[in-house]
């Protein structure tokens, strides 16, 4: 990755639980900046590049959690 390449980033929530939510990430780049053509050059990629991927668990707070969510955590 360099600057002036753009990428296109898509996140998905995989699983959902009382307080906690697992997302994952990928982000791919599609356009390549040329410098070697010029200072605002850049290339189509005629297949995205895959640049990262990431899982994140994300702990929702039980004071965050909506009222059924809470109620079953209360139980």
């Amino acid at each position: 990755m360099y600057a002036g390449d753009y990428i296109e980033a898509v996140a998905r929530l995989v699983r959902r639980s009382r307080l906690r939510r697992i997302v994952e990430f990928e982000a791919h780049k599609v356009i390549s900046a040329r410098y070697d053509l010029g200072p605002s050059a850049a290339q189509i990629l005629s297949e995205p590049t895959l640049a990262c991927r990431a899982v994140d668990t994300t702990v929702v707070p039980v004071s965050s959690a909506r009222a059924t969510e809470l109620a079953d955590a209360l139980r």
